[in-house]
Parts: C-alpha cells; structure tokens; sequence
C-alpha cells in the first residue's frame, strides 16, 4: 500500500479487517485515507469511497466495538472449552506427542501410550536420570540409529514439518530431547515401560 501497488482493501465484513476495534478505527479514518486506499466490506455494506451520513459516523465504531467484544467472548469461550477437556482427560491437540498415540473406541479423545517409541522414551528418562545431558542422549541416540520423531512419524505416514533436518536423515537433538523430558504426562508411565537398549 505504501508504494501505490494496492489501492483496495476489500474483506467479507470489518471483523475481517481486524478485531482490535482502536486500531480498526485508525486505519480506517487515518491511515488508509492518507494512504489513498479504499476500503469494501461487503456484509457490513461499507465503501470508504461512498458519501458518509452521520448515521455512518456512529455506526462504524459501534460495528467495530461490537467484533472486538465477539472475538474476546469467543476466544474466553474456546479456553473455557479446551480447559474442561483437559480436565477430564481429553486430549485436544492436533497431533499425539512422540510416545504417545490417539486412543480409539471407548479411550477415542485420549492420549494412549504407543509402544513402539515407549520404550525410546524410558530410555531418555533412564539416561537423564543417570546424569546424562540432553545433548549427550541426542548424540547417543543418533549412534544407535533410533529414529527421531520426525522419522518415525514420516514412517507411520504422519509426516510433520521439520525444522531440524540435516541431510538424508533427521537428527535428535538437545532440545527435541528436553521436549520429550520436559512433557508433564510422561514421567507417569515411564516406570511401567522397558528400556530401549
């Protein structure tokens, strides 16, 4: 906008443009004008271009008032939502953490521990355990060829970006180590698991 390559905005509605209704405001009346842009929400049948009534002057930050509340109501909502599935043992993430699967039929919602990677897992706790640094395990299981989670999640055809690849392979490192240590649910089963090695 600031080099003249856009001189139309047009959105669905103004909660569109943006929810925070003091800098909504702001470009609209300030920034946008000086900027020679004009602004179409279709829903809200706002044109910046089209003449104003002073019915338009007191509408629009009402509107605007009116998204900011919505999207802080719905935002306090979902928390409130995801906290009670938290607290009854539903698992409300995407994608399992490493150790760990989706459960099905009655445990459907709720993390299960996958075996394969369990015992990789007791393993990690083991070795921290004995006074290992988490850049010590990562290098120990690189040595010992384990799968990092990337591979082994590309393996089950769940594949995840990775910001650690480091050729044909991808590494543990240091901080997926502590990741894997650092996950509150862990600890509680790691002592039912055999180790890896």
């Amino acid at each position: 906008m600031e080099t003249g390559k856009v001189d139309c905005i047009v959105v669905k509605d103004l909660s569109r443009l943006g929810r925070n209704y003091l800098d909504v405001s702001r470009y609209l009346d300030q920034v946008f004008p000086a900027l020679g842009v004009r602004v179409v929400a279709i829903t809200d049948g706002y044109d910046s271009a089209a003449e104003k009534t002073p019915a338009d002057a007191l509408m629009l930050p009402v509107k605007n008032l009116f998204n900011d509340m919505y999207c802080r109501d719905a935002s306090a909502k979902t928390k409130a939502s995801l906290s009670a599935k938290r607290r009854r043992g539903e698992f409300v993430g995407a994608f399992a953490p490493y150790g760990y699967a989706k459960g099905s039929g009655p445990d459907r919602g709720r993390l299960v521990i996958d075996p394969e990677p369990a015992g990789v897992v007791r393993g990690i706790f083991d070795a921290r355990i004995g006074g290992m640094s988490a850049a010590g395990i990562a290098a120990m299981l690189n040595e010992s060829l384990v799968p990092s989670p990337y591979e082994y999640f590309a393996a089950k055809g769940a594949a995840r970006s990775s910001n650690f690849c480091k050729g044909e392979r991808t590494a543990w490192d240091a901080r997926t180590v502590l990741r894997i240590l650092s996950n509150d649910g862990a600890i509680v089963w790691t002592k039912l698991i055999p180790p890896f090695h």
